[in-house]
């Protein structure tokens, strides 16, 4: 047996032995929650807010806003600099990118872009479905209710009720926004 066989034999027995590997998870856990707990503070995110998964990012934390209810899932990003609302009972599929923030490249101090940055705030309203791995640049505003298919790059505000998809992102159609104001009303929100 090689030296290094040797090794990593000793090393999967202590790791196995010591239970080192359920310490440094351990560990790690709580990193998370630590981090969450001060997201949250930050940001004023209510308790009803479910994040799952390990890998949800907030940048600058203290100016995004968050309603009640909301879930997000793994891969999350929030670029929040340019100001971010978020509203009640908004569900989101894992790898959501928003952005609140763009380079500027037009007004001609440098190349490939300026130092600084345009600042646009993102708006998502109540009650909006976004899929996963969806896309959402700086300066739109998502209406109340609408649906954003998996994928979609939305560079244009979405209506209320709206069901957009595909990149760029474009109307497929509509809730019936009868039953949704019905639902609304009897405060059947999941």
């Amino acid at each position: 047996m090689s030296v290094k066989s040797e090794i990593r034999s000793l090393l999967v027995y202590l790791l196995d032995h010591l239970h080192i590997l359920d310490v440094i998870e351990s560990g790690a856990a709580l990193v998370r929650h630590a981090r969450m707990a001060r997201i949250r503070r930050l940001s004023q995110i209510p308790d009803s807010v479910a994040f799952s998964g390990d890998d949800v990012l907030i940048s600058i934390p203290g100016l995004a806003r968050i309603g009640e209810g909301c879930a997000f899932h793994e891969h999350t990003r929030l670029q929040s600099e340019g100001g971010l609302t978020i509203g009640s009972y908004v569900h989101a599929g894992a790898g959501l990118t928003i952005f609140t923030t763009n380079h500027d490249f037009r007004d001609g101090e440098a190349i490939p872009y300026s130092p600084g940055d345009l600042a646009k705030p993102v708006a998502i309203e109540d009650f909006v479905w976004i899929g996963a791995n969806v896309s959402i640049v700086p300066g739109v505003t998502v209406g109340e209710g609408a649906v954003i298919g998996m994928g979609a790059v939305v560079t244009k505000d979405v209506p209320k009720g709206e069901i957009v998809g595909g990149n760029p992102a474009r109307t497929l159609g509509s809730r019936d926004m009868e039953m949704f104001e019905q639902l609304k009303n009897e405060r059947k929100f999941h």
